[in-house]
């Protein structure tokens, strides 16, 4: 069992220092569904003790996960936002992908729209208020990629070509 942990812990902390700059999180999912993302450059180290698995931060802190509930741990974007439902009812954002506006379907018409749109990173690129429930949103001025948007208590993801 010693052996075994000893590669893995290689395994992990190789992951952690070739090809850093595509993978910037380390992302542990639990049994039960939880997802914890921890930036790269926030880890100091990641030991195994005990049956449990150590991630020790820049900070001081420490994450603390035992190992018989973890599901898997991997290495990549963690944006924070998990599994994205739809349906007819739910608000959706249109066309996807796009290239120069989208607009957004059920949308609140009694109450103000605020919305934000956010890179993967978390940077705030976009606020509006939006007046009209078929305003479109002029994103024109993003790079192509992924990116989330926020309105009324909702995350979307949409793609601009």
């Amino acid at each position: 069992m010693k052996n075994y942990l000893g590669g893995f812990v290689f395994l992990l902390l190789a992951g952690l220092y070739s090809g850093v700059s595509a993978q910037n999180s380390l992302i542990v999912k639990q049994i039960n569904g939880n997802l914890k993302g921890t930036a790269l450059t926030s880890l100091s180290k990641i030991t195994f003790a005990a049956g449990n698995m150590l991630v020790r931060k820049t900070d001081a802190s420490i994450d603390s996960y035992l190992l018989s509930d973890v599901f898997n741990i991997t290495f990549g974007i963690y944006s924070g936002v998990t599994e994205i439902t739809t349906n007819s009812s739910l608000l959706t954002v249109f066309p996807n992908p796009a290239t120069s506006c989208i607009q957004l379907k059920n949308l609140s018409e009694i109450t103000a729209n605020f919305i934000c749109i956010y890179s993967l990173d978390g940077s705030r690129l976009i606020q509006k208020c939006m007046n009209s429930t078929s305003e479109p949103i002029d994103i024109r001025c993003l790079n192509k990629g992924m990116y989330l948007l926020s309105v009324n208590g909702s995350t979307l993801k949409f793609i601009k070509q």
